[in-house]
């Protein structure tokens, strides 16, 4: 949960084994959690007892929470790359936008996979949340852009079929 604290994401899973450290990144202008974190144990015991965690209810609202093993930085992405999977589809979800992108830089990426129908850009606060929906013309371009990927701005954008 966002209201959370550092100190008590310790005191939840040091419950499974010896935690190292905790890292939870918050929002510079409020202070607060962004939602996610990081918990290193000393064992791979205390690891395996805490993704057991996955899908409690936590807090007074009962949130769910999502406990998975940690992704290496150069890992690829869970994006759906089986072409069965794209397959009438002709949405896609791309991720790892900068912040201060605009639909004309997507556009320009994108247009050369197929027509681009339409573009939504979330904002928040006028600029990009860092994710953003297009849709083709025709759903091989959206199969076509996921199985050759994207960069802007020399950033590796993250695509996958908007469900």
């Amino acid at each position: 949960p966002y209201n959370w604290e550092v100190e008590k994401i310790r005191q939840l899973f040091g419950r499974c084994g010896p935690v190292v450290e905790v890292r939870a990144p918050t929002w510079q202008d409020s202070g607060r959690l962004r939602g996610y974190a990081h918990v290193d144990y000393s064992t791979p015991e205390g690891r395996d007892e805490a993704l057991k965690m996955d899908g409690i209810k936590v807090a007074a609202k009962g949130r769910f929470l999502k406990v998975e093993s940690a992704k290496s930085p150069g890992a690829p992405s869970k994006a759906t790359t089986s072409t069965k999977d794209l397959v009438g589809k002709r949405r896609l979800f791309v991720k790892n936008i900068p912040y201060d992108a605009v639909e004309a830089e997507l556009k320009d990426v994108f247009t050369k996979f197929g027509p681009v129908r339409d573009i939504r850009v979330p904002t928040s606060f006028g600029r990009c949340k860092g994710f953003a929906y297009i849709e083709f013309g025709k759903p091989d371009a959206l199969a076509q852009a996921v199985k050759m990927g994207a960069e802007l701005r020399g950033r590796k954008l993250v695509l996958d079929a908007d469900t």
